[in-house]
Formats: C-alpha cells, structure tokens, sequence
C-alpha cells in the first residue's frame, strides 16, 4: 500500500516538465490517474484496451498513459504501451482546437 497521489502527481510533473510521456499504476488505475490530472499540463487516461489508448492519444493528446494493477496481466499490457508510444496527437484542426479548449478550462 502506498500514498499513490504522491507519484501520481509526481510523474505528471516530470512529463510536463520535459515534454515527455509517462505512465501511472495504481490498484484500480483510476486514483494515480485522478492525481496525475491535477497538474496542468497533465493529460492522463485510464486505458484498457488499444482502441483507447489510441483515441486518447490521437484525440486528446494523452500524455499520462494510466493501468490498473489489479485483474490484468502483463501479456495484456504490452499493446497499451506499444500503442501509447508509438501514437501521435491528430494534427486535424477540430482535435487541435478541442485541445486547446481543455487547456484553457
């Protein structure tokens, strides 16, 4: 048992800070995930299937790939984070536009 808001936001400030990607873990995946988007900049999403991931990143610009730790197994994390890193942000104007309205809320 760990404090996950603690890495959570610690990660989210390292990807913010570099312009990086990350990834968060936590139990269920969704409170790492709830404290990574507590930091400007920070786009995290809790993904568990490629269809996801993939949206989120093309889409959203998810830069916070967030799993769940419990009730998956490795083999099937593999394709999440190949999908992650290999996914670029859509440059189509209506998702760049979205974007940047969420930037501004």
């Amino acid at each position: 048992s760990t404090d996950y808001p603690q890495f959570g936001a610690a990660v989210a400030r390292k990807v913010v800070a570099e312009a990086a990607l990350g990834v968060v873990v936590c139990g269920s995946g969704v409170g790492i995930t709830m404290a990574a988007n507590k930091v400007t900049g920070a786009r995290a999403m809790l993904c568990d299937t490629v269809e996801r991931v993939v949206g989120a990143r093309e889409h959203n610009g998810m830069n916070i790939l967030g799993l769940q730790g419990r009730g998956i197994d490795l083999p099937e994390i593999e394709p999440l984070l190949v999908s992650f890193l290999k996914t670029k942000p859509d440059t189509a104007e209506r998702h760049k536009r979205r974007r940047e309205q969420l930037n501004q809320l």
